[in-house]
């Protein structure tokens, strides 16, 4: 029981890291959206009382405005892709906590959902990315952004789909061990019965009542 009370603790704390996350990807979404938006109306530099954006990252002054287009849709789709997978991981530990344990088949069923999410997103994520980029190498001069590498998030969705089978195998030895015990159960209630029924037979025979009465 103290393993499945330290899962149950282990749950909440996800539980609650996936709404932060989540969170954060909307404002980094948003964040993003603001960017493209400044780039295109002209607007190359934020400034926040005498701190400006070229204040902050130096860098940003010597990059393009192509590059940047990239970096920023880049983020945007990234961003998009992890609000997605902490919507669902927020219900799958939702769904855990409702069940009490990590073995049933609703639980499994939807870190299995998780899983597949988790491996064809980012995948689907990054194939958006370079196509995002190849249009803009032909619209804008001086696109030379980074690739967007989601091959690590596929590797942990592969890694969540093993755990659902895991899952979906525990919650059907717990299936099956609850139905041996209401097997069981219900034998020896047949057994009372037949048990009892037998009594009540040797009251009511009078050769059993008259020990006198020879057989």
């Amino acid at each position: 029981m103290k393993s499945l009370s330290t899962i149950q603790a282990l749950a909440k704390a996800a539980k609650i890291i996936s709404a932060i996350l989540f969170v954060c990807a909307i404002v980094g979404l948003c964040l993003c959206g603001a960017g493209i938006l400044s780039l295109a109306f002209g607007v190359v530099s934020f400034q926040l009382g005498n701190t400006t954006v070229q204040g902050i990252l130096p860098d940003v002054a010597s990059v393009s405005d192509g590059t940047l287009y990239a970096d920023l849709a880049q983020g945007m789709i990234a961003c998009l892709v992890v609000i997605v997978l902490t919507a669902f991981a927020k219900h799958y530990f939702k769904q855990e906590l409702a069940d009490g344990n990590p073995f049933s088949h609703d639980g499994a069923q939807e870190l299995m959902r998780l899983g597949i999410l988790g491996t064809i997103l980012p995948l689907v994520g990054e194939l958006a990315a370079e196509l995002v980029c190849a249009l803009l190498k032909q619209m804008l001069p001086d696109v030379a952004a980074d690739e967007l590498n989601t091959a690590g998030w596929a590797a942990i969705g592969l890694a969540i789909i093993v755990m659902a089978c895991l899952c979906e195998y525990g919650a059907d030895l717990r299936e099956g061990k609850r139905s041996f015990s209401k097997a069981r159960l219900k034998k020896h209630k047949k057994a009372m019965r037949n048990e009892d029924f037998g009594k009540d037979l040797s009251m009511e025979d009078p050769l059993t009542q008259d020990p006198s009465v020879e057989s």
